[in-house]
């Protein structure tokens, strides 16, 4: 999955990192990134996010609210340029 893949090369972590139900800073606040970047570019439901993470819905609904406060302007739009250049123009 190439949001993945995008935090997990732009955070330095690997994908069985981002995916660990650990709940170390650096690792919580790259899934909640990756959480936001898939709603906001894919509009997959809190659900369909929740059950890629083995993370509830509720808790996924919690996250991507947190990932804009928590990420810089810069480090989203950075994100969310490498995700969307692997992707052909819609």
């Amino acid at each position: 999955m190439a949001v993945c893949e995008a935090v997990c090369e732009y955070y330095g972590i690997t994908h069985q990192e981002l995916l660990q139900p650990v709940r170390e800073q650096k690792l919580v606040h790259a899934r909640q990134v990756a959480w936001f970047l898939l709603r906001k570019h894919f509009s997959l439901s809190f659900p369909a996010i929740g059950a890629l993470f083995g993370k509830d819905h509720t808790t996924v609904l919690h996250g991507i609210k947190m990932a804009p406060q928590k990420a810089t302007a810069d480090e989203l739009a950075e994100l969310s340029t490498r995700v969307l250049s692997t992707y052909p123009q819609r």
